[in-house]
């Protein structure tokens, strides 16, 4: 099974997954919501329900603008007890922007060892930054924005190519040299998200962290165990590398 494949079959232990077309009413519906707030057209790839505490199905998709494919963000809707409605959502502002942020920044992780490596950004920011910012950038919305709301999140995804199992030790010095980058960069709360990946699996596991930067919902331990040696998350509480050598996890 390719690494892609393992990552929905994942999905579909946590959610009940309706398939690739899904119900075309409720699919038809998310991508016109996405038509007249934005505009453009959408591809869906793919579509699935998960059951909620209201007993009402939430409705989820991963899509992207009609011709780029690199564009991948989720949209769905829900049913709000407090609004007494369905409530339709989505991040493709904060994608779009997670993209170029890794455009400007992945350099600096990547600089920090010799090994093959693809970093991702993911950014989150509270509330719905809205159409009106849908050219414009993260700073233009940080800036429109006062107090609490206005601090973005940041989730960084890493995978590093490995002909060999690596010492923990030396990766754990490597991992709080990146950790110390990205506690400067601003963000009011951050994760580091790490896996090294053996390098037969390592072209796959590239179009894995793309859906993960899409969906936060995607885990490390969606990739086929024998693709990688190990993975750590780590939070914005480190403070030495000792912090680091007990968060590395082998998904078993």
């Amino acid at each position: 099974m390719s690494l892609t494949k393992r990552v929905f079959t994942v999905l579909a232990s946590i959610f009940i997954i309706i398939g690739v077309t899904g119900c075309m009413s409720e699919k038809e519906e998310l991508v016109k919501y996405l038509e007249e707030k934005y505009g453009g057209k959408y591809e869906v790839v793919r579509y699935w329900t998960e059951n909620t505490a209201t007993s009402k199905l939430a409705h989820q998709m991963l899509v992207h603008p009609k011709g780029e494919p690199n564009i991948l963000f989720k949209t769905g809707k829900y049913w709000s007890p407090t609004k007494q409605k369905e409530v339709f959502w989505d991040n493709y502002i904060q994608s779009k922007w997670s993209i170029d942020y890794t455009e400007e920044h992945k350099n600096k992780i990547i600089s920090l060892d010799s090994r093959k490596m693809d970093v991702k950004f993911s950014i989150g920011v509270s509330g719905d930054p809205g159409s009106k910012f849908l050219n414009k950038t993260m700073g233009d919305y940080l800036k429109d924005k006062t107090g609490k709301e206005a601090l973005p999140s940041g989730r960084i995804i890493v995978a590093i190519e490995c002909d060999q199992e690596p010492d923990r030790k030396q990766e754990a010095e490597l991992l709080f040299q990146m950790y110390k980058k990205i506690k400067n960069w601003g963000f009011d709360s951050y994760e580091l998200n790490v896996i090294y990946v053996k390098t037969k699996y390592f072209k796959e596991a590239k179009e894995l962290l793309g859906f993960m930067q899409a969906d936060y919902m995607v885990p490390f331990e969606a990739f086929k165990r024998d693709s990688y040696y190990y993975f750590v998350y780590l939070l914005d509480d480190i403070t030495t590398p000792e912090d680091i050598l007990d968060e590395f996890r082998t998904g078993e």
